[in-house]
């Protein structure tokens, strides 16, 4: 399943991370401060990773993330 987080850290720098992170800590490219709930995003991220699109198979139940933002409408 694709999914994507933005991420705003506190020197004002906005980056996005996705189920196809490579690396063992998510560290804002600015300022070079680790987002402190790295492993808990991993855990999120490498599940996303292990459930398929259900685009690779037309039978399968569609699954689609919805943003805060989204659901409110």
């Amino acid at each position: 399943m694709f999914l994507k987080f933005k991420l705003s850290c506190t020197c004002e720098c906005s980056y996005t991370v996705n189920e196809k992170v490579c690396t063992d800590k998510i560290i804002c490219p600015n300022c070079g401060l680790e987002y402190p709930h790295s492993a808990k995003l991993f855990s999120v991220l490498s599940t996303a990773k292990d459930i398929p699109d259900g685009e690779a198979f037309p039978t399968d139940i569609k699954i689609t993330v919805i943003s805060p933002d989204a659901a409110a409408k």
